[in-house]
């Protein structure tokens, strides 16, 4: 397979990783031979790894390695929306300052300010108000990603996907961002779905069945002490605690676990997010596969999408594609909470830490 990064000029690849994952900004890295230094060094622009069947990654370089002893330069890039962070100085307050706080605005104002002054435009987004966000000398990618983990999607009563947080009922997540690279627009939605119209909250799942497609399944994570009763304490628009509960049998159900969300301001809330962990915790929390490596380039695969897997039937299930990690040679799927999953709590816990020691 030819592989090239495709820039102002155009370059023989001998190796790559890329590297989608939900919810964080997408990766690659490419290396070539080192002569092409001197050329790579001036592509400020769109960069692209293709094959002869598609573009397989659009990006910005972030960092060159050169290896003298090996005659390799290894190009790193970032993901092409990292180019607002580029183009554009950090958001202020409109005052001159850095600290800021945005309460009680629509998903669409907030996006429209992270944006402006960039190459991209606003796509479709939910109409979603968002209680609070804050922030101190954050990139537009930072404020970009901050504002994700404060939106809402989940399963419908049909078993769709919708953003309308009124109709969700089960498996409540993170929205995720879809960018047209051709028309260079940002959306907020459900990755790996298909729309009737693109002004719907209604987001289709696209599911493919892989089982056949396993190389080796070489990890995957449980728990073996599972809650049978979840608490999750959340933050009302006064500041006062707020609580909802889930339980399999009765309200004393044991063990217990407690979840600090300040994003849930009222206790139904607080209770469609304790039956969201509760329900997690009834599958396998992580399964990483190695797949057909062919599946990427032909582009048979999206980040988002469902997967069913019906063999070995302990892992019968189907689950959410959270990560990909693709090379010359394997092709690496995470299904469920991706690989940085801990380090991810690890960071909202200390931060929720620290929100309680505030109130």
């Amino acid at each position: 397979m030819t592989v090239l990064l495709d820039g102002r000029g155009l370059y023989g690849v001998a190796s790559y990783t890329i590297h989608p994952v939900l919810g964080e900004m997408h990766t690659a890295e490419a290396i070539l031979n080192a002569k092409h230094y001197f050329n790579v060094r001036y592509e400020t622009g769109r960069v692209q790894i293709t094959s002869r069947r598609r573009v397989m990654f659009d990006g910005v370089i972030s960092k060159l390695d050169f290896d003298f002893d090996n005659n390799e330069l290894t190009v790193s890039l970032d993901e092409y929306i990292k180019l607002i962070d580029y183009e554009a100085d950090l958001m202020d307050d409109g005052a001159g300052g850095y600290e800021i706080t945005y309460t009680t605005q629509t998903i669409s104002t907030i996006l429209t300010a992270i944006l402006a002054d960039t190459s991209f435009s606003v796509g479709f987004v939910p109409t979603q108000t968002i209680t609070e966000l804050k922030g101190t000398n954050l990139t537009r990618t930072e404020w970009l990603y901050n504002l994700l983990a404060k939106t809402k999607a989940g399963i419908d009563a049909n078993g769709n996907y919708t953003t309308v947080t009124g109709d969700i009922v089960s498996g409540e997540i993170n929205c995720d961002l879809i960018i047209n690279y051709d028309a260079m627009t940002v959306t907020i939605g459900v990755a790996g779905t298909t729309r009737n119209l693109s002004t719907s909250n209604v987001w289709y799942p696209i599911s493919s069945d892989l089982t056949k497609h396993i190389i080796t399944t070489p990890e995957f994570s449980d728990t073996v002490y599972k809650p049978n009763r979840i608490k999750v304490v959340g933050k009302a628009t006064d500041d006062s605690v707020v609580e909802g509960e889930a339980y399999i049998t009765a309200a004393g159900d044991l063990p217990i676990e407690v979840v600090f969300d300040e994003s849930c301001t009222d206790a139904a809330t607080c209770e469609t997010k304790a039956a969201n962990i509760l329900n997690s915790y009834r599958k396998l929390s992580s399964l990483s596969i190695d797949v057909t490596p062919s599946l990427y380039e032909d582009g048979g695969i999206y980040l988002g999408q469902q997967v069913t897997i019906t063999n070995p039937k302990e892992l019968n299930n189907t689950y959410r594609l959270t990560e990909i990690e693709v090379t010359e040679e394997d092709l690496t799927l995470t299904l469920g909470n991706s690989k940085n999953w801990l380090v991810n709590q690890i960071r909202d816990l200390n931060r929720r830490v620290r929100t309680l020691e505030r109130w």
